[in-house]
């Protein structure tokens, strides 16, 4: 039987009142497997960073409930203990600046119980030694730190003490592309060593892609579609996330090729979404159905679920199909 890490069951997020207020999640029902990579993507506003914050139990859900190892994230700003840990987008975020890296790592353990002091002490040197700080870097503070050695750090804190789930929002978008490729391998590695479970949010698909098991694409706080990341790329269903494949830069015959889908119009709002699917306004192949009621996200034949009136009916090169 699989045991599902990450459980996200009926959940929408509304900032102010549930009538008027803005919904930034709607209607989200994902199961993230121990040891499985979900990649999250999507333009910023598509409610990305609040997926992570419920994942973490910074905030809690209007309705529906979110389950990490198989306990509710319970009220707003209870955290979920030692079951979840973040590496942020700015390594500098998870580190005191005036400790030493080995102590920062260190503080994880002090509050979980699977460690005695010895064992904090060893736990804390393979950690650092597996994202391959070396004793002259671990004694540093955060500013004598390039920007990678301080993303290392951060994940030798986040996976210190074992958890769970390891939440990585926007984890190497502020690193340069040679550091980036380095800290994306790391992860990977680090991640198949503990068998690590992992939440990979990014607006980047190709990151997202070497990254993930599955992928799941966020327009507008609804998801658009979700499948393994081969099929995905392979055979995607919805416009939108054709349109983001577009933007990714491929090699065909010794020759950079990039037939990008150029959206027309303006995103709309999160605060006032339009009427039937949230993506009608931009995409190429809307209809009046399309504009009245908003899709349901069902399954297909590939194995892919998405929520799109006329699935696969926009070709990957941006040409359309006949609408049926």
């Amino acid at each position: 039987m699989t045991r599902h890490v990450l459980e996200f069951v009926g959940v929408s997020k509304v900032y102010g009142s549930r009538r008027s207020g803005i919904r930034v999640l709607r209607d989200l029902n994902v199961s993230v497997a121990a040891g499985e990579t979900l990649g999250i993507v999507g333009e910023s506003g598509s409610g990305k960073s609040t997926l992570a914050r419920l994942a973490l139990g910074m905030e809690q859900p209007t309705t529906g409930v979110v389950r990490v190892d198989g306990k509710s994230t319970g009220r707003a700003g209870a955290g979920v203990g030692g079951s979840a840990q973040i590496v942020f987008q700015d390594p500098a975020s998870s580190l005191n600046p005036v400790l030493e890296v080995v102590t920062s790592v260190r503080e994880p353990l002090t509050v979980s119980r699977k460690f005695d002091k010895a064992g904090r002490t060893r736990r804390a040197d393979t950690i650092l030694d597996e994202v391959r700080l070396n004793d002259e870097l671990r004694h540093r503070i955060p500013g004598e730190l390039s920007g990678g050695q301080k993303q290392r750090a951060s994940i030798a804190r986040a996976l210190a003490a074992l958890p769970p789930l390891v939440v990585c929002d926007e984890a190497v978008t502020a690193l340069d592309v040679s550091v980036r490729a380095q800290v994306l391998n790391l992860l990977r590695r680090v991640r198949e060593e503990y068998n690590s479970t992992l939440l990979f949010i990014s607006h980047d698909l190709s990151t997202v892609a070497y990254m993930s098991d599955r992928i799941l694409v966020l327009y507008l706080g609804k998801v658009m579609e979700i499948g393994t990341t081969a099929s995905l790329l392979r055979d995607p269903a919805h416009p939108y996330t054709m349109t983001l494949l577009s933007a990714v830069p491929r090699m065909q015959q010794g020759r950079l090729r990039r037939e990008r889908i150029v959206l027309g119009g303006e995103a709309p709002s999160i605060a006032n979404p339009p009427a039937g699917c949230p993506f009608s306004t931009r995409c190429p192949i809307a209809q009046d159905l399309c504009r009245q009621q908003e899709p349901p996200l069902a399954p297909l034949a590939n194995g892919n679920s998405a929520a799109c009136h006329f699935p696969h009916v926009l070709g990957a090169d941006g040409r359309q199909g006949a609408v049926a």
